[in-house]
């Protein structure tokens, strides 16, 4: 998990045109500075995985300008992704992913478990 989110730190997803998600890529690059990658081995994945929660949500349509496909320019947007897609999205998933579920540890079988599995 610990390779997963430094990866998912390190994506930058921000417009050099535009500036599009400019403040949550500044944010990142700050946790950067901070999280060192031998910071990383040192302090809880769970104190990494709430800082970087704090990050805004990637930004919504935005007009970029005009590309040029051919003889003819286009306008271009830069589009929201979907949740999956998105940093918190990805982040809740690798949260779920690490999480232990109490009711298969202790084996209560006979219960169904409060926590989905995949």
């Amino acid at each position: 998990m610990r390779a997963e989110l430094y990866e998912l730190l390190s994506t930058d997803i921000s417009c050099k045109n535009c500036g599009w998600n400019i403040l949550r890529t500044e944010i990142f690059k700050s946790l950067q500075a901070i999280y060192t990658p031998l910071r990383w081995l040192e302090v809880p994945i769970s104190e990494i995985a709430c800082k970087m929660g704090v990050a805004p949500e990637e930004g919504k349509k935005k007009y970029c300008g005009q590309r040029q496909m051919g003889p003819t320019y286009y306008p271009f947007y830069h589009e929201a992704p979907t949740r999956q897609n998105t940093f918190h999205g990805k982040l809740e998933t690798m949260k779920k992913k690490a999480s232990i579920c109490l009711d298969c540890v202790r084996g209560q079988e006979a219960k169904p478990c409060r926590f989905e599995h995949d």
